[in-house]
């Protein structure tokens, strides 16, 4: 699904340290990351970046470590079925999609009608019904108590059964700080706990910053 373009000449394989940490900036935001979440050789020396490339194991957002490295595989990026790859961005004053547009460009996207209503899914999501035969993305949304709004696009399972590889869920664009957001990648297999990983997700990405300088 792309979230992270070609990287693959800028990372690091190696097993990182949890107990070391790497010191970066984004605008008026100081991180204190652990090591065994970031991938990019750049970005484990520290510095100051517009956004960073992290990954960890489901169920609970754990790094990877010398007992738990099986699950991973490193190709241009890390992959593996208990693996969710995200990336945290700094846009500044730049205007980002609200959830309400997002949900709209994602459904025009996937070649959904977006004034379709959805039905609601055994996982608690909204699903949008798909065209006959259509190739697209699965789309998927819950609107959580506060009204902030949970949108979700997943590659397709292969036909008959049978699935692709790997297919992925994708959320972009989840709000964390003034001009701070987040966007990762978890495999399909997971769907059914999208709730729990949104959460601990934003909760480990909050425990992260230090603090805000200016505004």
């Amino acid at each position: 699904m792309g979230l992270y373009g070609y990287v693959g000449a800028g990372i690091d394989r190696t097993i990182q340290s949890p107990t070391e940490y790497s010191n970066i900036t984004m605008g008026p935001y100081h991180l204190r990351i652990p090591k065994a979440y970031l991938y990019k050789k750049d970005q484990l020396v520290g510095g100051t970046f517009d956004y960073i490339y992290m990954y960890a194991l489901l169920p609970d957002i754990s790094p990877r470590t010398d007992q738990n490295q099986d699950p991973v595989e490193f190709r241009f990026f890390p992959d593996g079925d208990k693996v969710i790859t995200f990336k945290l961005i700094y846009f500044g004053s730049h205007k980002v999609k609200s959830g309400e547009e997002l949900l709209h460009y994602v459904l025009s996207d996937n070649a959904l009608d977006p004034n379709r209503p959805g039905e609601i899914t055994e996982f608690g999501l909204t699903a949008y019904p798909p065209k006959p035969q259509q190739i697209f993305d699965d789309v998927f949304s819950y609107k959580y108590e506060d009204d902030e709004l949970f949108v979700l696009e997943c590659g397709k399972y292969g036909s008959k059964g049978k699935r692709p590889f790997n297919p992925r869920c994708r959320q972009d664009n989840v709000y964390i700080a003034d001009g701070l957001y987040l966007s990762y990648e978890f495999s399909r297999s997971h769907l059914k706990s999208w709730r729990e990983i949104d959460l601990t997700l934003k909760h480990f990405i909050h425990s992260l910053i230090l603090e805000k300088t200016h505004d």
